[in-house]
């Protein structure tokens, strides 16, 4: 009896598990675009996926019966579709615009398509929430190929550093919507500025190598395109925290209005990391916010942005060589060191960096018709801040106290006549403030051209750095001589104009081949003067004027899209390639000719990318 109902159940289970059954599809924009990342759920279970790079969807395990099936897509009407299940069945939705189509507008102009001939990676807000715990954004890359990142404080917060095919950030060209992050002068961009940053960004692209002409300094190593949250379309509010080793903590508040009347929304976010870091006394205190809002019509879309970040971080980027970690400890650090007379060393408590950085963004993104899209863009962002130093033993002379002389008397041997002498003092202990203070302003610009077999997009930038002063103050000193509380010890101030406009173009010779085309120019002015830390004088007038020409074939074939591209970059010589430059000799710009040969293929099972270059 037991076996017989054993038998009956095993049986039951059998035909149960083989009434499972596959719903699967593809979800596209009106041009047959993938949408990556798009919404598919089940409305009766709440059961859903997410869809791939090539916009395909696949549930399994479905049982029989009939179910709602909801793809939703910010930026396009939701759809919802009545089905029925008793097999394998296969569902394709193209999605419709709705009000706020002009976030992708924005960022359409520097980034690449999917038959965009160039080697690129896309990172979506799931991706980056999943790794989010306070670290600043190169580590959120870490993972992507040919990405080597690097911390001063050995925790991934604070100063970092960014490497893509062995170029250093200040090689790879970042943009925040469109608008350049990188420093005009050193073209470094400083994520600890930005902390907490991540828990704002939609998505991120990264084009390695050359890639396709964008906004800012050129771009050898790669191309780094942010986009901040999209909006959000039902009210929020949330409350993120997470700890980790070395007193690691994170914290944040979000909140959001949804869109107010179909045609307004607006969005805020409060943060504050703070850690110990692993290497010894390479703390980080970080404060951000970020704020964005706007309206959002059937073909015209207005929205601000505004984020900010302050950080505080104790000086650790002296680093540590073989002997240090053999005799002292891989943490060991030597900012601040003071070497006392018995022996002993003892450590500056403010030998820290202090900065803070606000940006200001405007973006108006239309629809002219149904093939042309227009987006403009301002931009101001203020940077102003100081790394504090103890300097033992400095050299006088090269501040303005210079050698000082001090009278002492002196008894000769017989004791019978008293002489007066006058010491020097060539060397001692300074503290000083290294400053810099900047405006940088500028607009951007794309029309968007779409239709047939023709995607043309004609864009550029003119952007202004404006009044950079670089000081140095002596806020104390062992020995103060003539000089005053903050006395400046060097004093010079930068200007750079840069200007470039671009025009791409992809033409589909034949069904499953692209031609791509996109030519740039730039015009670069760079100005500086004054006194440089050392009393040297600094008298930099240069113009630069560079041809960016790209030009590449996609192809796309049942295992992959092939794709074939050379491109010409150019880069103007940074700030210290001239502060450094032998007395009489200019520093010269770089150019670099990119080839790239590559396929990739993505589905919602797996995704590879194999390139040479």
């Amino acid at each position: 009896m037991i076996r017989n109902v054993f038998v009956c159940v095993l049986v039951l289970f059998s035909v149960s598990l083989f009434s499972q059954h596959r719903v699967s599809g593809k979800v596209t924009d009106e041009k047959g675009d993938p949408l990556i990342g798009a919404n598919v759920v089940f409305v009766e279970s709440a059961k859903g996926v997410i869809t791939s790079q090539t916009g395909e969807f696949i549930m399994n395990d479905v049982p029989p019966g009939k179910y709602t099936l909801l793809v939703s897509y910010l930026g396009f009407e939701e759809q919802k579709q009545q089905i029925e299940v008793s097999g394998n069945v296969t569902f394709d939705f193209v999605m419709q615009p709705s009000v706020i189509q002009g976030e992708e507008i924005i960022v359409r102009s520097t980034r690449a398509g999917k038959t965009t001939p160039t080697t690129f990676t896309e990172v979506n807000r799931e991706a980056i929430e999943a790794n989010n715990l306070g670290q600043d954004m190169p580590f959120l890359f870490s993972m992507e190929p040919s990405v080597v990142t690097t911390s001063d404080a050995g925790a991934g917060i604070g100063y970092t550093g960014l490497w893509i095919r062995g170029s250093n950030i200040q090689r790879i060209n970042v943009t925040v919507n469109g608008i350049p992050l990188n420093d005009p002068e050193s073209h470094g961009v400083f994520f600890v500025n930005m902390p907490d940053f991540a828990s704002s960004v939609q998505s991120a692209q990264i084009q390695r190598g050359v890639g396709t002409s964008t906004n800012g300094g050129g771009a050898f190593g790669a191309t780094i395109n942010l986009e901040t949250n999209l909006v959000e379309e039902k009210a929020f509010a949330e409350i993120n925290s997470s700890a980790g080793s070395f007193n690691t903590f994170k914290n944040n508040l979000r909140i959001g209005t949804g869109l107010i009347n179909n045609k307004w929304a607006f969005e805020g976010r409060l943060s504050k990391i703070s850690s110990d870091g692993y290497v010894d006394r390479a703390s980080s205190n970080l404060k951000s916010f970020f704020v964005h809002g706007g309206y959002y019509g059937d073909n015209t879309t207005i929205k601000a942005v505004i984020f900010s970040g302050q950080e505080k971080t104790y000086q650790a980027w002296w680093g540590v060589d073989d002997w240090t970690i053999d005799n002292l400890g891989r943490t060991y650090n030597w900012a601040g060191a003071i070497y006392n007379e018995d022996g002993t060393t003892s450590f500056y408590d403010n030998q820290t960096d202090n900065y803070q950085q606000d940006h200001y963004q405007l973006h108006v993104a239309h629809k002219l018709t149904k093939e042309l899209s227009f987006n403009f863009s301002g931009h101001y962002t203020y940077g102003r801040g100081y790394y504090e130093e103890y300097n033992q033993g400095s050299y006088l002379s090269d501040y303005p106290i210079g050698i000082q002389y001090f009278a002492r008397d002196s008894l000769l041997a017989d004791g019978n006549y008293e002489y007066f002498f006058r010491d020097s003092v060539e060397y001692a202990d300074l503290i000083t403030r290294r400053w810099l203070d900047n405006h940088f302003y500028g607009a951007t610009y794309s029309l968007n051209y779409s239709r047939n077999k023709f995607d043309i997009i004609l864009g550029g930038a003119f952007n202004k750095y404006a009044n950079a002063r670089h000081f140095g103050e002596i806020i104390w000193a062992q020995y103060a001589g003539g000089t005053g509380i903050r006395e400046p010890y060097y004093d010079n101030t930068s200007n750079k104009s840069d200007f470039n406009t671009y025009l791409k173009t992809t033409y589909i010779l034949i069904p499953g081949l692209s031609l791509f085309l996109d030519m740039q120019y730039r015009w670069v002015d760079y100005k500086a003067n004054g006194i440089d830390n050392g009393g040297a004088q600094i008298d930099i007038d240069k113009t630069y004027n560079f041809f960016n020409p790209k030009v590449g074939l996609s192809y796309g074939l049942p295992f992959g899209m092939m794709y074939a591209s050379f491109a010409i970059a150019h880069r103007e010589p940074i700030r210290t390639d001239f502060l450094d430059a032998p007395e009489g000799i200019n520093p010269e710009p770089e150019k670099l000719n990119n080839l790239e040969l590559g396929i990739r293929k993505s589905n919602q099972s797996y995704f590879y990318n194999a390139n040479v270059y």
